[in-house]
């Protein structure tokens, strides 16, 4: 199963931690990808550590960008154009 993950960001909080944990100890076999609305944080490096895409699209907190809002919508495009297991 591929499963797309969107969170605002990556960096040392609650939510991200439990998404880091949630991936790390699947053991269903899924693919996962994170979009993350901002530019970076701690878990960039440890997700990709896992063999994770992380997409980052750079967005400042609270403020919405034509560009960052393309590359989601081209980030949802692809994941719904793909069929199948990985």
């Amino acid at each position: 199963m591929r499963v797309l993950h969107i969170i605002t960001g990556l960096s040392d909080g609650g939510a991200e931690g439990v998404l880091f944990r949630l991936i790390k100890h699947d053991a269903s076999g899924s693919v996962h990808h994170v979009v993350a609305l901002a530019s970076d944080g701690k878990y960039v490096p440890l997700l990709r550590h896992l063999g994770v895409a992380v997409t980052l699209l750079g967005m400042s907190r609270g403020r919405l960008r034509i560009g960052g809002l393309r590359g989601l919508w081209r980030v949802l495009r692809s994941s719904a154009l793909k069929e199948g297991p990985p």
